[in-house]
């Protein structure tokens, strides 16, 4: 049951400065747009849509996982001890909530939070329960009160196909290319999309793999994290280029060119191959995550919310609403 206003439990959650969580005089923010001063703020992975944009200078403490550090030191020049890391299965403690981070199979590093109070609240930031080739495998979701999930892909239109099947494609695409005396060219995020791919054709081809643009910078940040076979570049024989963008060429080489992404199941480029690999769940992975959870009520967030929320209590016969942005009790 959904209690609505500030009655009922003491436990109360809210979408503002991003998830709001406060028990009593405990307060804690789980991927703000701002850091805020005495409040702890937990980044679930190192995308700038779920970091804090003041990270470089905080005025509240900030953890997050050492893979996430290591990219945000990168990609947000935070200072020395920002954030404050925390493993995978350690637990903080905020006054009488307590929050442990699990792996989420979204990118290097990523977390979902298991806060726990007055109930077990299950926040899983971008999340796939597949996981992937270059990410800590997901763990076992635990059963929850309430899950706070995502809702990037939450529309039965965002159906992906099988990701190991995509990934061979990729290859025998790339191969092809090089076979043909050109220079195989693949766009993907610098974080997460581009290990991926690395990891990818390390697995399954021998083709060496040069990576560029800030890529590069964030795979290197990764380097004690994930193990990746991978060069700078400028590639020798028969070579495969990653790269966040499309690099200028050197004259009088042939390039072709291929984006990496799961939004490519609704919007093909014209000018490039494309292939829907995506480190996100998709909509069947986003229901398999709430199932799992088995929660008394599922929160929908970022993206396709409304549609999530009708599907889940559809489908699984949960409870289920967008997450409102008033103060309001989920137990």
């Amino acid at each position: 049951m959904i209690l609505e206003g500030a009655g009922g439990a003491d436990l109360r959650v809210r979408l503002g400065n991003g998830i709001e969580v406060v028990q009593g005089e405990d307060r804690i923010l789980l991927d703000p747009a701002r850091t805020e001063a005495g409040v702890p703020s937990l980044v679930t992975h190192a995308h700038s849509d779920h970091v804090p944009r003041d990270v470089g200078r905080p005025i509240g403490p900030v953890y997050a996982t050492p893979a996430t550090a290591a990219v945000m030191r990168v990609r947000y020049r935070t200072p020395p001890g920002v954030p404050s890391e925390v493993g995978f299965g350690e637990t903080l403690r905020f006054g009488d909530l307590r929050v442990t981070p699990l792996p989420a199979g979204h990118v290097p590093g990523s977390a979902m939070f298991l806060i726990e109070g007055e109930a077990r609240i299950l926040y899983t930031g971008d999340v796939n329960p597949r996981g992937g080739l270059s990410v800590e495998p997901p763990d076992s979701i635990p059963r929850s009160d309430v899950v706070i999930v995502e809702s990037t892909y939450g529309s039965p239109s965002l159906a992906l196909p099988d990701q190991d099947e995509v990934r061979l494609e990729v290859v025998e695409w790339a191969a092809s290319v090089a076979r043909s005396g050109a220079v195989p060219v693949i766009r993907g995020y610098s974080l997460g999309k581009a290990q991926e791919l690395i990891k990818t054709f390390n697995s399954l081809s021998n083709m060496e793999v040069v990576v560029s643009g800030e890529a590069l910078a964030v795979t290197r940040a990764l380097d004690g994290f994930v193990d990746l076979d991978y060069t700078e570049g400028p590639g020798g024989g028969r070579h495969v280029v990653v790269s966040n963008r499309f690099p200028g060429w050197r004259p009088g080489s042939r390039v072709e060119r291929a984006v990496a992404t799961g939004w490519v199941v609704v919007r093909r480029p014209r000018s490039a191959a494309a292939f829907p690999l995506s480190s996100h769940a998709d909509y069947w992975g986003l229901l398999e995550v709430v199932e799992r959870a088995d929660p008394e009520v599922a929160l929908t967030v970022a993206g396709r919310t409304r549609e999530l929320a009708e599907s889940i209590e559809k489908v699984l016969g949960i409870g289920s609403r967008p997450l409102p942005s008033r103060w309001f009790s989920p137990i």
